[in-house]
């Protein structure tokens, strides 16, 4: 008699297991369906909202028109500064510039050093390239912070081979040259005749090598200009690709993608703010 009563016991907690597993499992099909189709809905860009509420015409244009109104300069909004420096290795620092980007008040101010510049440093004063060459590119943002109270939130640091290659991504720089140009050293063959024109970007690399940092502040301002354009901000994969796999860089994907969207409203708006160098400011202020 027990031996039946156990044996009808263990058939019972078979029955429910089996009953337990079949409801968890189908449970477990229907989430799955559920969620195959809610991701193939987004696959095709399935409009939820318009499943819930049928949209109003006269909403969905005053929307449209709130979207596009947001694509312009005036809705931009942050500020960012970048550090570029161009250095064959520690010994040989060639140059840095900044480019502070201010949405807030609509300015993009360039400034830039050699390997003179003399920034203050831990209580001293070192030239840029003594400073690059014993420190860090960390210590170089500090010195830049001490000196101009410039605060650098990302830097990029490449060789000039890379550099070259960087601006030869760019098929026409105008630049506008302020007295005729004719150098012939250090493996640079430049000449140039004074006045606006349209150069190639390993063309405006070189004038930016061979001049000093008066002159190199009003040729990144005219680079700035030449590629904040549609033409490379709408198809800015590819650049940003050679660019972080040319060098050295704290930028990341994400703040290339926050980034490239600033800069696409702003090389696509009508109203945009041009750049200006320093020493602009100054004589402004």
């Amino acid at each position: 008699m027990n031996k039946n009563k156990k044996l009808f016991e263990k058939t019972t907690r078979d029955k429910k297991a089996v009953k337990f597993f079949v409801a968890s499992f189908g449970t477990f099909v229907l989430l799955l369906s559920m969620v195959s189709a809610f991701f193939f809905m987004y696959s095709i860009e399935f409009d939820f909202d318009n499943f819930v509420n049928k949209p109003d015409s006269e909403t969905t244009e005053i929307q449209n028109d709130i979207t596009e109104i947001k694509h312009t300069v005036d809705s931009l909004s942050g500020e960012s500064t970048v550090l570029f420096v161009c250095a064959d290795g520690k010994d040989k620092f060639d140059f840095a510039f900044i480019v502070d980007c201010n949405f807030d008040n609509q300015t993009m101010i360039v400034k830039c050093f050699d390997y003179k510049t003399v920034l203050a440093f831990n209580g001293g004063m070192l030239s840029c390239g003594e400073l690059y060459k014993k420190y860090s590119v960390q210590d170089f943002k500090i010195a830049l912070l001490e000196s101009y109270k410039i605060d650098v939130d990302k830097y990029f640091v490449c060789d000039r081979a890379n550099a070259k290659e960087i601006f030869s991504l760019f098929d026409g720089i105008t630049v506008n040259v302020i007295e005729n140009v004719d150098y012939n050293a250090n493996g640079i063959n430049l000449e140039l005749s004074k006045g606006e024109q349209k150069i190639s970007g390993a063309y405006a690399f070189n004038y930016l090598l061979i001049s000093d940092n008066v002159v190199r502040e009003k040729i990144v301002c005219d680079i700035i200009n030449s590629v904040l354009v549609p033409e490379y901000t709408d198809n800015s994969q590819k650049l940003f690709t050679t660019f972080v796999n040319s060098g050295e860089t704290d930028i990341s994907v994400i703040d290339y993608s926050q980034a490239i969207e600033k800069m696409s409203v702003y090389a696509n708006s009508d109203d945009k703010f041009l750049p200006f160098t320093e020493a602009e400011v100054d004589v402004n202020e």
